[in-house]
């Protein structure tokens, strides 16, 4: 980067200020002294005036702290399979997860047939990540409906133009049909929605989960 210097006009105005500036009360034996010493004036004035130049502290990145009580259960629709979400398996996932966490920290997660501009069915991704044995690091319904109150504007900065979803809380209904539970932002508000599982998913629908 070239530094910058004075214009000859910003020069002379320059020169002016230190003339003005400068002490009337000085004895004639310490003008004198500075007088003979020329270069230990002009050390001494670069020191005092320009001082060198300390670097900024770096920008603190502010933590946007969730928090979900995991002890009281989300609500779920009516026309959620109830018998499904009463298991033991999907009582113990849902439960699982931290209590407080920074939403900053939270990875948008892809499956491979998403990347790239990529489409793949829901089903897929909920089985890989049934196998891989990733449901428990995802976030669910009650992580969503946290984020749900935070600031629309919070949601946008980290999401912007995506549908987020917690894949923890893939639901049955009374046909059979699973859903996951997703939000994103419309008309300057944070809705909850919920997806089937048959539908495709593209790179702007990601998974919410805890980095590892």
């Amino acid at each position: 980067m070239t530094e910058k210097t004075l214009s000859l006009g910003q020069q002379a105005n320059w020169h002016a200020a230190l003339i003005k500036a400068a002490p009337r009360n000085i004895s004639p034996e310490a003008a004198l002294l500075w007088e003979q010493n020329s270069d230990k004036l002009a050390t001494a004035l670069a020191s005092a005036l320009c001082p060198l130049a300390t670097p900024l502290p770096r920008k603190t990145r502010m933590k946007i702290p969730v928090h979900v009580d995991r002890s009281v259960r989300p609500v779920y629709p009516d026309w959620v399979d109830q018998a499904y979400i009463n298991t033991p398996e999907f009582l113990a996932l849902e439960r699982s997860g931290l209590s407080d966490y920074d939403l900053g920290k939270i990875v948008q997660w892809l499956h491979d047939g998403q990347k790239n501009g990529g489409r793949v069915v829901g089903n897929r991704i909920h089985e890989h990540l049934k196998v891989g044995s990733m449901l428990e690091g995802c976030l669910g319904l009650a992580d969503l409906q946290a984020i749900q109150k935070l600031p629309v504007e919070t949601f946008q900065k980290y999401f912007a133009g995506k549908a987020v979803f917690g894949w923890k809380s893939v639901v049955r209904d009374r046909f059979g049909r699973l859903s996951v539970p997703y939000l994103f932002e419309d008309g300057g508000q944070v809705k909850l929605n919920w997806s089937w599982l048959a539908r495709v998913f593209n790179e702007g629908r990601p998974a919410l989960r805890f980095a590892s």
